[in-house]
């Protein structure tokens, strides 16, 4: 009787195991895509400024 009692719980262990395991890999992929997003993001907002810059510059020369 101790024997099975034994058993169950080292199935259950196992089981939280796994489980904690594959939410750990979860959150880890999570993370990464937030910081591919996030600097895609700034790359936008970076490329948005140039381009900015680019049809100021355009529209209204300096005379230099």
């Amino acid at each position: 009787m101790a024997v099975l009692t034994v058993i169950m719980v080292m199935l259950i262990v196992t089981v939280l195991g796994v489980a904690a395991l594959t939410v750990s890999g979860m959150e880890n992929k999570m993370s990464g895509l937030h910081r591919t997003m996030e600097a895609s993001g700034q790359a936008a907002e970076s490329c948005l400024g140039t381009g900015a810059n680019v049809i100021l510059q355009t529209l209204l020369p300096e005379s230099g």
